[in-house]
């Protein structure tokens, strides 16, 4: 019984242990962690931070705060601000949230190619590769800029774009209306924060 239900239930678990890896990850290893009170003093993440803030406030972005980047960035440094305005814990909620995304469609991604437990094998070099490269402390010094933000959004169409093709390689008509217009909703927030990466979209 208790096997059946682990079978069953499998991907919950992974989905969750995604979670608390990027829980984990970014408490120890990035700028924006609670143990850390050092200042946030890349430029991109400073000026995001300060933009988030000022929302809180009743600014707005371009007009009392200006950069040139996408609305969609700043909001997430806003939902941040609106959590713990004087500290990272926002952030630290908000961004370790958003990033397991990444985990998550990886994941998602192999397994349409690899069903058994090399899956979980691949999944775990793959996923500690991206983690490591781009969101330490040391890499990055926890930048989150643009490219950052819009790298989950990225990885969920391609997750339902090779989903759908997959399904046609094997004679299943699966297409979904509801996936189109996901992929179209993603799409567009990935022009409200930088539209030239809507260019790794194109076939």
């Amino acid at each position: 019984m208790q096997i059946e239900f682990l079978k069953k239930h499998n991907n919950l678990f992974i989905y969750l242990s995604i979670i608390l890896f990027s829980f984990v990850f970014f408490y120890f290893f990035n700028v924006i962690s609670p143990i850390r009170e050092e200042i946030l003093f890349h430029y991109d993440i400073s000026v995001f931070y300060n933009i988030g803030k000022g929302m809180t406030r009743g600014m707005l972005p371009y007009k009392d705060l200006f950069d040139h980047k996408g609305v969609y960035t700043y909001f997430l440094f806003y939902i941040a601000s609106l959590i713990s305005e004087y500290n990272h814990i926002g952030l630290y909620i908000i961004f370790s949230l958003y990033f397991s995304l990444i985990g998550i469609f990886t994941y998602k991604i192999i397994h349409l190619y690899i069903k058994d437990l090399k899956s979980n094998i691949v999944y775990i070099v793959s996923a500690l590769f991206s983690y490591i490269s781009m969101f330490n402390a040391f890499t990055s010094y926890g930048s989150f800029a643009p490219e950052h933000m819009s790298y989950p959004l990225i990885l969920i169409c391609y997750y339902l774009y090779l989903k759908y093709r997959n399904d046609l390689y094997d004679n299943i008509s699966t297409y979904e209306y509801r996936d189109m217009f996901i992929i179209g909703i993603t799409a567009g927030v990935i022009t409200l924060i930088k539209i030239n990466h809507l260019f790794l979209l194109m076939p």
